[in-house]
């Protein structure tokens, strides 16, 4: 191994693993010199524009798999809560949507023509999604739709016309047809009303249970 000897330049190192980027954050003194090689001059700046550039990348593929649900590509209910703490008190309503049955379309098609469903049923969410609105995956097959400045009734028009799209649209994959059924518990927060998110969403549930016990049915609570 040739000894080194420290000058007064830098040496970009270029990083291509964890371990390497441990190597440039130790070796980064006034430079370095190997052998009989001439030293590389890099400017200082340039060389935290790629530490930046690849920091901030991390941090983006982070964000991203943090807040959207790999499965679907909607947002996570993390991202949900985090976009609802801020501004709580504008009129938005709420739906909270189940797909009926859906463990009885696991144990008769298998899991794989499940997840198609459940990826097929988010590309119609998405739709009806309005501009700055939220469309989240829940957990399983329970999802969140939220409708900023839209009125109950309002709501309501919209969430039966994603039922009945749903009721007739055929879902499946590789030869297997399935059809299926959802219900839809709707909540509206007036404006101007400091009602904390986790009410919100209690209330919608109730909504979602009383609909579930007819199937294929919405309907709007308080």
């Amino acid at each position: 191994m040739r000894k080194m000897r420290i000058g007064s330049e830098y040496l970009l190192i270029i990083i291509i693993s964890i371990d390497l980027l441990l190597w440039f954050i130790v070796s980064f003194a006034d430079g370095i010199y190997t052998g009989n090689y001439e030293p590389v001059r890099v400017s200082f700046i340039a060389v935290q524009a790629v530490f930046k550039v690849l920091l901030v990348g991390g941090i983006i593929q982070l964000c991203k798999e943090v807040y959207t649900d790999t499965l679907t590509g909607l947002h996570t209910r993390k991202y949900f809560y985090r976009k609802m703490k801020r501004g709580n008190k504008i009129l938005y309503s709420l739906l909270f949507i189940d797909i009926d049955n859906f463990k009885a379309i696991n144990d008769k098609y298998g899991h794989i023509a499940g997840d198609w469903v459940l990826m097929q049923f988010a590309g119609i969410l998405k739709k009806y999604k309005k501009k700055k609105g939220i469309v989240a995956r829940w957990g399983g097959e329970e999802f969140v739709m939220v409708l900023f400045h839209t009125s109950n009734k309002e709501a309501y028009y919209i969430a039966d016309l994603i039922r009945k799209e749903v009721e007739e649209y055929v879902f499946g994959c590789e030869g297997i047809t399935i059809n299926i059924t959802i219900s839809i518990g709707i909540v509206t927060k007036k404006e101007g009303m400091p009602i904390a998110v986790e009410q919100v969403m209690e209330e919608a549930d109730k909504a979602l249970y009383r609909a579930k016990t007819n199937k294929n049915y919405v309907i709007a609570g308080k």
